[in-house]
């Protein structure tokens, strides 16, 4: 059944400009911001102390809750005190509606009273049209106007793609799944195999797969219990762990015992699609869809201006969430999708509070594409407080023709390639961010691979504030032949990285954590404008781990380059004989 509901709803408006509480002469304001998230700089210089305060659009019933959560750069006072009108607020940010319409205010700020950001809360009436689960979503969605709002009923609501209208919105109670796959029974035992017949669905391929994983681009996936199984590309290679699609016969194979086991495998193409405008997604768990490589399973390529917050995105094929212009994804956690967790194109798109978790579950190669996220031919993108991690590839990644990019407050820990990659691009600024022990996969094709930060071919490039610690490699930059983009030749020029930390104790080899840059000719180090100062060091017993001219180096060559001349050298144990300053020839 359907039907109608109301209830006060609280609004971050998606308009919200950032405002500042400081002395008119001192402030900088930066606008716009994400859906509830409002920055100021109280300081001259654009780069000082800095409140950031984020929520995401959400509808609330009298009395719930909505958690805000503020940043604080720039500056040792770190805590904030919470004020707020119309409802109360916890000192963790937790904001709880009040019965009132009307606007109201979220307010942080910092504990010595300088510095503030404000955020717009309006308290007004809101109404849903209904959906349990086992009605068609679809239809429903036609049959009501741009603007609607609907609220999915929880559990499980199997084998539904939607295509929204301008401006509606999609909000799920808590348990509400929409899944893209279909459970199997009538299971026939043959020798060691079960099988089950009729299986007649089959989505394009795409990728390129990793050794072990041979059939990552067919978009089927099978789940045992909530448990995916790796999709082998015979019967003579099975075995426990894996099933067989024998697509010609329309057959699906296991190995293991489904009787008194839920047995699942992906159908549906994708949950939401389409070209609508300002839509809406929040509270959902979107699992298990059959989207091909590079497809989302919130999909929607053209779709400018849809928010997509609170979800839980797991186990779908290709991308979980894909982008595209004035895209908002907040607070979603994203994880154990086939290729990547988030990816694709748009401008002025934000990229905020998520955790990205255990993506490529299926074994793409990550030189073809696969990871934590990929984003290309972005304009304006800003890619702030994710947690991305234990992802089969870079963490967070842009690759071909991003500009005006911003990486900051991030956290990329345990990643197979580099914690942070910005690939063949233009200007970006990577600022602020953590990087712990990426480069879990190696050996790799280029001593670059695996670094904390990765700047490969892409000009204008600033990277500072950030600590790294314990990565395959530190702060490294390639300049190769790649040709050219949308906005000029691809080049690694005016590459700057400065007040970094960089933590790289491990002993000798490869992955000692080195930083410095690869170029194929010397103009990379000597005309482009590629520049390390004022980075600190904690170094090992490795006596070379810096990387110019195609040669490793300790630090008094690598300062007699000219490279971080200010910069501080710490060693944790006694270098290694006489030599903890010699440059040592490489080909690498």
């Amino acid at each position: 059944m359907t039907k109608r509901v109301h209830w006060p709803r609280v609004l971050l408006p998606a308009s919200a400009l950032a405002l500042a509480i400081a002395a008119p002469s001192s402030v900088f304001a930066q606008a716009p911001a994400p859906p509830g998230s409002l920055r100021i700089i109280a300081s001259p210089d654009p780069q000082e102390p800095v409140v950031v305060i984020w929520s995401d659009e959400a509808s609330l019933q009298p009395g719930s809750t909505r958690r805000f959560t503020a940043v604080v750069t720039g500056t040792s006072e770190q805590e904030v005190t919470w004020t707020a009108t119309g409802g109360n607020i916890a000192s963790d940010g937790t904001y709880t509606a009040g019965e009132t319409q009307g606007s109201y205010r979220v307010t942080a700020t910092t504990s010595e009273g300088s510095i503030s950001a404000s955020a717009p809360v309006t308290i007004g009436v809101g109404s849903a049209v209904e959906i349990s689960p086992g009605h068609d979503i679809q239809a429903i969605v036609a049959d009501n106007p741009s603007g609607a709002t609907f609220l999915l009923n929880a559990g499980v609501h199997r084998l539904q793609a939607v295509i929204p209208k301008d401006r509606q919105t999609f909000i799920g109670e808590p348990g509400t799944i929409l899944s893209g796959a279909q459970v199997l029974t009538g299971w026939v035992r043959s020798g060691s195999t079960w099988y089950v017949i009729g299986q007649t669905q089959q989505g394009s391929q795409r990728g390129e797969c990793l050794p072990e994983h041979p059939r990552c681009a067919y978009p089927e996936d099978l789940f045992v219990d909530n448990e995916a199984l790796v999709h082998t590309d015979s019967l003579s290679n099975g075995g426990p762990g894996k099933w067989f699609f024998d697509y010609a016969a329309e057959r699906i194979y296991v190995w293991d015992d489904p009787t008194g086991h839920v047995v699942e495998t992906s159908v549906t193409p994708y949950a939401f699609d389409g070209a609508a405008s300002g839509v809406t997604i929040t509270n959902l768990v979107v699992e298990k869809y059959a989207n091909r490589a590079e497809d989302g399973a919130i999909q929607a390529w053209d779709a400018p201006g849809w928010t997509i917050l609170d979800n839980e995105v797991r186990w779908n094929h290709g991308i979980g969430i894909h982008m595209a212009d004035d895209r908002r994804v907040l607070n979603n956690h994203v994880h154990h999708n086939g290729q990547m967790g988030i990816g694709g194109k748009g401008d002025n798109s934000y990229v905020v509070g998520n955790e990205i978790a255990y993506n490529n579950a299926v074994g793409f190669d990550p030189y073809w594409s696969a990871g934590g996220t990929k984003f290309t031919f972005s304009d304006g993108l800003t890619i702030s407080g994710n947690f991305s991690h234990h992802n089969g590839g870079p963490g967070l990644w842009t690759d071909t023709d991003n500009i005006n990019v911003v990486f900051e407050y991030n956290r990329c820990e345990d990643n197979t390639h580099s914690g942070i990659s910005h690939e063949i691009g233009y200007k970006a600024i990577i600022r602020h961010n953590t990087l712990r022990r990426n480069g879990t996969k190696h050996p790799y094709p280029y001593w670059v691979d695996g670094g904390g930060i990765v700047v490969s071919t892409s000009s204008d490039v600033e990277v500072y504030g950030n600590t790294l610690e314990e990565n395959w490699q530190g702060i490294t930059g390639l300049d190769e032949d790649r040709g050219k983009g949308r906005h000029g030749v691809y080049t690694l020029t005016n590459f700057h990285a400065y007040d970094n930390v960089v933590k790289s104790v491990r002993p000798l080899g490869e992955g000692s954590g080195r930083t410095g840059i690869t170029g194929e000719t010397e103009a990379t180090f000597t005309r482009k404008g590629n520049l390390f100062t004022n980075n600190t060091y904690e170094l090992g017993p490795y006596r070379a781990y810096f990387f110019w001219l195609a040669g490793e180096h300790g630090e008094a060559a690598w300062k007699g380059f000219g490279q971080d001349v200010s910069g501080r050298f710490t060693r944790t144990v006694a270098r290694l004989g006489t030599r903890g300053d010699a440059s040592v020839a490489s080909a690498r």
